[in-house]
């Protein structure tokens, strides 16, 4: 699948904007949770966010990390996946510890990253999975946890 048969929308700061703000919105929702309380975070180590875009969820879960453990996220590992580079954070932007990955999800991941992940996010790819490639996009993610 082509990134331009994935992704509807332009790559522009003007979309990075709105996902951003969309970000912000799923906080608000979430009464400024960014994981579901009843998620346990001190079982998690390896955080995966795919359909990363600007990254703006991995990097604020690398940030929550950071406070709670004094600075030192060493133990963790923050992986973002979109299958462009395009809305990826500039470096100086970006909590430290966490990566980017240029990974179609509708394909499997390398096998350095199965069984790699303890939660792996994904919000809003409704619109840019078709019904035909649920299943693989599923096998993908179950791989990597």
């Amino acid at each position: 699948m082509s990134q331009s048969e994935a992704y509807m929308l332009a790559r522009d700061s003007k979309e990075s904007k709105r996902l951003d703000f969309q970000h912000e919105f799923m906080r608000h929702l979430g009464h400024g949770n960014i994981l579901h309380p009843s998620i346990p975070r001190g079982e998690l180590r390896a955080v995966a966010d795919l359909g990363t875009g600007t990254g703006v969820w991995i990097n604020e879960i690398a940030e929550t990390f950071r406070a709670s453990t004094a600075g030192d996220t060493s133990k963790f590992e923050f992986v973002g996946f979109d299958i462009s580079p395009q809305q990826f954070p500039a470096s100086p932007n970006c909590s430290p510890g966490v990566d980017f990955v240029v990974h179609d999800m509708t394909t499997r991941f390398p096998e350095k990253y199965h069984g790699v992940f303890d939660l792996v996010n994904i919000r809003f790819m409704y619109y840019s999975l078709k019904a035909q490639d649920l299943q693989i996009a599923l096998e993908s993610v179950i791989e990597i946890l």
